[in-house]
């Protein structure tokens, strides 16, 4: 008998009865999308490092490309939709 016989008749047990089948629980509701990468506080949201106004538009509203209602929203913060900063606190309309 050879090396992989050995291994596999080591796992290969017939006296036992076959497993019953496990019932999975009922699926419990999803909680609301929260950015990841953030944090999210009612209806501002902190900047973390590699976040874009794209991704955290994604997060929020589920469409990255209504990013614009977030950089219209912060305008006194922000010069740029390209130029945000961990630590900042953007409102999220």
């Amino acid at each position: 008998m050879g090396i992989f016989d050995q291994i596999k008749a080591a796992f290969t047990n017939t006296d036992e009865a076959p497993a019953k089948p496990v019932s999975k629980p009922d699926p419990q509701p999803e909680a609301p999308a929260v950015p990841a990468s953030g944090q999210r506080k009612g209806n501002s949201y902190t900047v973390q490092s590699g976040d874009t106004l794209f991704k955290i538009a994604e997060e929020a509203y589920g469409d990255g490309n209504d990013y614009p209602k977030i950089f219209e929203a912060n305008r006194d913060l922000l010069d740029s939709p390209a130029h945000i900063f961990p630590g900042q606190e953007l409102r999220i309309p």
